[in-house]
């Protein structure tokens, strides 16, 4: 089930707001470079801002995870590699 099905099923309003043209799209790259709707990517920005990260989308979730474990991993290589050097 996709992040737009999922929060039809949760308890929504819908908001109207206007977006400076340049935020728009940023947003929109966003939105393609993760391959997740811009509501998504707007919900998680909220969520940081509010410290509710909890709040964000799964998808979203996963990703900051996953961008988190290959920074561990690179930190990783490069301490292996000065204890070698």
């Amino acid at each position: 089930m996709g992040d737009a099905c999922k929060l039809a099923k949760m308890s929504t309003i819908q908001m109207g707001i206007r977006v400076p043209l340049l935020l728009h799209e940023k947003l929109q790259e966003r939105a393609q470079q993760e391959n997740i709707s811009k509501t998504a990517v707007v919900l998680s920005a909220l969520a940081r801002y509010l410290d509710s990260l909890e709040d964000a989308p799964l998808s979203v979730r996963i990703a900051e995870l996953e961008r988190r474990v290959a920074s561990l991993e690179a930190e990783r290589v490069v301490s292996s590699q000065k204890d070698k050097g």
